[in-house]
C-alpha cells in the first residue's frame, strides 16, 4: 500500500507536486520526476509551481521522467520479479 494518486499522476504525464509525507519518495524522485517540497512549506510549493508554470521544457522533461519512472519501477509488472522473489524466500523458511 501507500498513496497511488503520484502513481497515477506518473502515468498519465501530470507532474506530481507535492508535501512530503510517508510514501511519496517512491513515486516522487524531487526534480526528476516532480516536486516534493517539506509539510507546512506553502510558500516553496507556490515556489514550485511557478516554476513549473514558467517553463513548459521542464514540464515536458519531467513528464517523460515520470512516465519512464512509472514504467520501469510502478507497474504490477515491473514490481512482480520482487514479489515473486519475498514468495521463494518465505517459502525456503
Amino acid at each position: 500500500g501507500g498513496p497511488y494518486t503520484p502513481h497515477e499522476a506518473l502515468a498519465c504525464g501530470t507532474i506530481p507536486l507535492a508535501t512530503d509525507i510517508l510514501g511519496l519518495r517512491e513515486s516522487i524522485i524531487d526534480g526528476f520526476n516532480g516536486y516534493i517540497v517539506p509539510r507546512g512549506r506553502f510558500d516553496l510549493l507556490g515556489c514550485k509551481l511557478a516554476v513549473l508554470l514558467k517553463n513548459s521544457t521542464l514540464c515536458e522533461v519531467l513528464r517523460e521522467n515520470g512516465r519512464r519512472h512509472f514504467d520501469s519501477a510502478l507497474t504490477m509488472e515491473a514490481r512482480w520479479p520482487a514479489v515473486v522473489s519475498f514468495l521463494r524466500l518465505e517459502e525456503s523458511r
